[in-house]
């Protein structure tokens, strides 16, 4: 028999996690300068390396190496007929070329740009990308119909993903463990996870024909797919994670866990749809997607203090009411009084500060939805990570 429940807390939390797209605003973008690259033949993507301040340019079979900057040719790098694009691994000091010839990553050097090897994935190549978290190199293996993660340290295959039923076109990494490849002949986006090599989830794109070209948006969780028929589609890459909603539901009432979201269905996929068409984009809400590593460390002793009672009291209080309880009792106990000390108009405006500050360091503003509930929409482990700045940078 399905339980009945009240349809709001998924409307609450759902508003929390699908992001989409704000339009872009006419006339916000123009030409401003043309770089011309000699000689015949195709062009495929390019790579920008922002730190290194260079651009990597497919041109018929070599990369064109610009200076981002002034625009100047720097060098060339060839890697075999029909060249599609280049990876960038900047703290490995190398870049890897994908090519169909018929299929091969040529391996270079960022500073001197000289080939280190060659190594042969699957036929045709197409996208190729390098995933930071993983220190792995992605391609996708068009003529083979798979994946190819290689070991961007030694230059070793480390693995495939095979046997996926149609036309690997481009990826794009969330650095966090995924990798988002398009399927081109099929309409849909496959999310990979990144370590074991598998398929995660299918998401079809209804709106979008025959997509091609990818790139992310990190901060907002938001992938950006070039659709052949003339569109473009944005994806939430958020809001395909059904374990983290069931995660989230049940913790909402701990009493009465999920064991699967069909039975929250199809009150579920009414709610994600209300969101999708009646809630405008400034009012939702984006959780950080990593820590705010110089706010954090300009924290006063009395911030820093208040943090810590909270992730002190985080396990004990995990749930709604007990989140609702330790959040405002953080300034009660900073300033030597009982958890349950009535407020005082000064504890009102301390209460206030530290909610700010939790907002901001959590979502980036000064206000968001209710705080227990973010905090459990967040989940543990990620508020954790979100208010000490532990595993930035990893």
């Amino acid at each position: 028999m399905t339980r009945t429940r009240s349809p709001f807390p998924i409307f609450r939390l759902l508003t929390l996690f699908t992001v989409f797209a704000s339009t872009l605003t006419a006339g916000a973008y123009r030409i401003i300068k043309k770089i011309p690259i000699a000689g015949d033949g195709g062009w495929d993507y390019v790579a920008a390396d922002s730190e290194g301040r260079r651009l990597y340019v497919s041109h018929n079979t070599e990369i064109v190496v610009l200076d981002l900057d002034s625009g100047a040719i720097v060098g060339k790098i060839t890697a075999g007929e029909d060249t599609h694009g280049a990876a960038i691994a900047r703290e490995l000091g190398r870049g890897f070329i994908s090519a169909s010839d018929p299929g091969s990553v040529t391996i270079f050097d960022l500073k001197t740009l000289a080939t280190i090897g060659k190594v042969r994935v699957g036929d045709d190549p197409n996208g190729i990308i390098y995933d930071r978290k993983t220190q792995r190199v992605f391609t996708a293996d068009r003529g083979s119909k798979r994946i190819t993660a290689i070991d961007a340290k030694t230059g070793k295959i480390a693995g495939t993903i095979e046997n996926l039923g149609g036309r690997t076109e481009h990826l794009a990494s969330d650095e966090a463990g995924h990798v988002f490849l398009n399927m081109q002949d099929r309409n849909t986006t496959l999310k990979l996870d990144a370590q074991e090599l598998k398929v995660m989830e299918t998401w079809p794109l209804t709106s979008c024909e025959a997509p091609s070209s990818m790139d992310i948006d990190r901060a907002h969780q938001r992938i950006f797919i070039g659709c052949r028929g003339g569109t473009m589609a944005v994806v939430d890459i958020t809001a395909g994670a059904e374990e983290q909603t069931l995660r989230i539901l049940s913790e909402l009432d701990p009493e009465h866990p999920l064991t699967s979201l069909d039975e929250v269905r199809p009150r579920l996929d009414r709610a994600e749809n209300w969101i999708t068409t009646q809630v405008p984009a400034e009012q939702r809400t984006v959780v950080r997607s990593a820590p705010d590593t110089e706010r954090l460390a300009t924290l006063g002793e009395a911030d820093r203090g208040a943090l810590k009672l909270l992730l002190d009291g985080l396990d004990s209080h995990w749930s709604l009411d007990g989140l609702s309880t330790l959040v405002y009792a953080v300034p009660k106990v900073q300033a030597g009084l009982a958890a349950d000390t009535k407020p005082t108009p000064e504890l009102k405006v301390a209460q206030r500060q530290f909610f700010a500050l939790l907002y901001e360091l959590l979502v980036g503003r000064d206000t968001g939805p209710r705080l227990p509930t973010l905090l459990l929409a967040v989940g543990q482990e990620r508020v954790r990570e979100l208010l000490t700045g532990a595993g930035a940078g990893g």
